[in-house]
């Protein structure tokens, strides 16, 4: 017991010290939440004010599974506050694409802090489950309501300035998502599969169509600063795994072919779970939540 702590203790220490060197944040961005990027005026699962809820933040993927969410959370006499939005990272920073590009979704997303607070707030969720595979990307920090400011400082996706800024905004998430008394569970991200369809579902070796090395790079980034944050907050933070669901046959040097199960493709397109498998995927994921002991 005393080892346990005393690990805990080191890894609070290490992230601290790492934090320390860490750029400042970026301005948030004042725009008007959009009508999807916005607190659900009810809840999903079970609805049932008398029970416990749980909160799902993250990108697309969770939102394209919240209505096979919400049917597994009622079978377990749960609610369900959605609160994941497509194209959208938990940490809401401002994320310009490889060419230094808003995407067109870029200053919606950055409203997304501001949307699971009003949720916390309202809903007060016993367990907050985090899944998004969006904090890889190049952050602009002085943004404006039509983009990067020209004096804005940009730092790349993968560059030490990147990593330390969202990892300083992952610790400023977690405190958010938990400033109620919730648990937080993060869904460890799985590195994008290969294409499995179009051409290079018949030719996966053909010119374009390998895996590419930078996305394997941030999937072992992000991996490594999800588990560090929990680490730090053990006591409130647990970790999850899917990949060997979604990519059973991955290697950190070939990267991840495109899996089936029951003769069907697992994720059509390398990212999102396909709907034949939704329901299988979504009650093994509780399963794994039920396994921290942060599920209610």
């Amino acid at each position: 017991m005393r080892r346990a702590r005393l690990g805990a203790q080191v890894a609070v220490a290490l992230l601290a010290a790492s934090i320390s060197v860490i750029p400042a944040e970026a301005t948030p961005v004042v725009v008007p939440m959009s009508s999807d990027v916005s607190v659900p005026n009810h809840l999903s699962g079970v609805n049932r004010p008398n029970r416990p809820s749980i909160m799902v933040v993250g990108d697309s993927i969770p939102t394209e599974l919240m209505d096979t969410i919400g049917k597994e959370a009622k079978k377990r006499d749960l609610n369900v506050v959605p609160v994941a939005f497509g194209g959208c990272s938990v940490v809401g920073l401002y994320q310009l694409d490889e060419k230094n590009h808003s995407f067109t979704w870029s200053a919606r997303c950055a409203t997304a802090p501001q949307v699971q607070s009003q949720a916390i707030k309202t809903y007060q969720p016993s367990l907050v489950v985090w899944y998004s595979g969006r904090e890889k990307y190049t952050v602009c920090t002085a943004p404006t309501k039509d983009g990067c400011a020209v004096a804005s400082k940009i730092f790349p996706a993968g560059s030490r300035a990147q990593h330390l800024l969202v990892q300083k905004s992952m610790v400023t998430s977690f405190k958010r998502l938990t400033s109620k008394g919730a648990k937080l569970v993060i869904v460890l991200p799985t590195p994008r599969g290969l294409t499995a369809t179009g051409t290079c579902a018949a030719d996966p070796t053909a010119s374009g169509c390998a895996q590419d090395p930078r996305d394997l790079a941030a999937f072992a980034w992000m991996e490594k600063a999800y588990l560090d944050l929990a680490a730090a907050f053990p006591m409130k933070i647990k970790t999850v795994t899917v990949a060997d669901l979604l990519c059973p046959d991955f290697d950190l040097t070939t990267g991840c072919p495109a899996a089936e199960r029951a003769g069907s493709l697992i994720r059509n397109d390398g990212v999102h779970v396909a709907p034949s498998q939704e329901q299988w995927f979504v009650h093994n994921l509780f399963n794994r939540l039920q396994a921290t002991g942060f599920l209610p």
